[in-house]
């Protein structure tokens, strides 16, 4: 009895603080992506001003930067797919290339979509595949970018007969592939860089 009459209490209380004030609305966070967009842009452009795209050899220095932009083109896609499939963080963080995240169509109108077999997911033996989620179109050229010019950064084991991985999200200093900490650090503390306020995936 206590505990009921100490809950009924809390849910009549005002709140000592404006959850307003902590939390992102819907276009706080698309600000947040454009914001990461921007800043992602800006060191690409740099990077090529001064090391002329990505060919050639790569000094430690320039390995670096390559790095770091891979890991910023990483957030940005990350966060965009929240916004456009708002699914469970485990669908971004174990997509894998040519298996459950593909690029389908021709290239004037080419997409990417996520497709779950019934192995993918918890409930699968009940409900089946799933139908494909499409990422929006505007995407598909960042996707193409990040995946032929900045993910190979991420790789570690670059030898001739190592296997390269196929997840697209890599963990930057092991080249795994995310965690579901590495996901709530990402989205959490890109939305407090941007806006001071918080969101979790």
């Amino acid at each position: 009895k206590f505990h009921r009459l100490a809950g009924l209490a809390g849910k009549k209380a005002n709140k000592s603080s404006d959850e307003s004030k902590k939390w992102l609305d819907w276009h706080e966070y698309l600000d947040v992506i454009q914001q990461l967009k921007a800043d992602l842009f800006r060191m690409i452009e740099g990077y090529e001003s001064n090391h002329g795209g990505s060919g050639g050899n790569l000094n430690d220095v320039v390995e670096k930067k390559r790095k770091a932009i891979a890991v910023s083109y990483q957030h940005y896609l990350l966060l965009s797919f929240f916004a456009c499939i708002p699914d469970r963080q485990r669908t971004f963080r174990e997509l894998e290339l040519d298996r459950s995240f593909m690029r389908v169509g021709s290239d004037g109108e080419a997409t990417y979509v996520i497709k779950h077999t019934s192995d993918d997911y918890k409930t699968g033996k009940s409900y089946g595949e799933r139908p494909a989620l499409p990422l929006g179109p505007s995407l598909t050229p960042e996707i193409d970018d990040f995946i032929s010019r900045w993910r190979p950064a991420l790789i570690q084991n670059k030898g001739e007969d190592s296997q390269p991985p196929s997840f697209l999200f890599l963990q930057p200093k092991t080249g795994k592939p995310l965690t579901s900490n590495s996901v709530y650090q990402i989205v959490s503390r890109n939305c407090y860089k941007y806006k001071q306020k918080k969101t979790n995936p």
